[in-house]
């Protein structure tokens, strides 16, 4: 064998050793994974919760001309087709009121001339359309407009009822790891956790206040508090 020929065996035997070792690394050698800490988790489960019971409220103050009934195009607020209302006199009397989500039409049944009105998929809405005239009341003016973004009281008690009802599914969708559990703590009114947290593990707890809107329009500040535990 010529020094040529050697030096190319050589440098196949090299190439070899090489890839075995290379191999060698990659299949046997296990690289740590980077543990994620619980304040991580916890702050994680917070914007998903928060995200999950989000709504926005617009108030909106507005003038008209007496009437028994009548309605106002609200196209031009950019409002989500599933927004409910309630309209409410200087005295705070509720008054019959409906928002149609296709037509973006709010209908009022009053005689008074002067309302505040709210819009949010987190109220409850105070009629149904039948009974409401068609009668276009072509003389209003818009006040005052505000837009709140809030937690919703209903979102709340759904994501409660979720979790007592299908607690995986909403981790799930919660984003929470699958070797965390966690669990929710508030006096929100209706707001009722069932799962037992259990006492021989070390609980990390986080509590936030909000602002959230109930479905009859008020806006109530209360607490949260996340606890988890692997």
């Amino acid at each position: 064998m010529n020094k040529k020929a050697a030096a190319h065996l050589e440098m196949i035997i090299a190439f070899m050793l090489f890839a075995s070792f290379a191999f060698f690394l990659l299949f046997f050698i296990k690289i740590p994974k980077a543990e994620v800490s619980s304040d991580s988790v916890l702050e994680s489960i917070q914007y998903s919760l928060e995200d999950y019971a989000r709504t926005n409220l617009t108030k909106i103050t507005l003038k008209t001309e007496s009437s028994d009934s009548f309605f106002i195009d609200l196209s031009s607020f950019n409002l989500p087709s599933n927004s409910k209302s309630l309209v409410k006199t200087p005295d705070s009397s509720l008054v019959p009121s409906y928002f149609d989500g296709p037509s973006k039409k709010l209908y009022i049944q009053s005689t008074q001339n002067f309302f505040f009105v709210y819009l949010s998929d987190g109220l409850s809405e105070s009629s149904t359309l039948s009974g409401f005239g068609e009668l276009f009341l072509n003389k209003y003016t818009i006040g005052g407009i505000e837009k709140i973004n809030l937690i919703s009281q209903s979102n709340l008690l759904e994501l409660a009822t979720s979790y007592n009802t299908d607690y995986l599914a909403l981790k799930q969708k919660l984003k929470v790891l699958s070797n965390y559990e966690f669990s929710l703590k508030s006096d929100i009114p209706g707001f009722v956790i069932k799962k037992e947290v259990p006492t021989n593990v070390n609980i990390e707890a986080k509590t936030n206040l909000y602002k959230i809107l109930n479905p009859s329009g008020e806006i109530i500040n209360k607490d949260i508090t996340i606890e988890l535990w692997q």
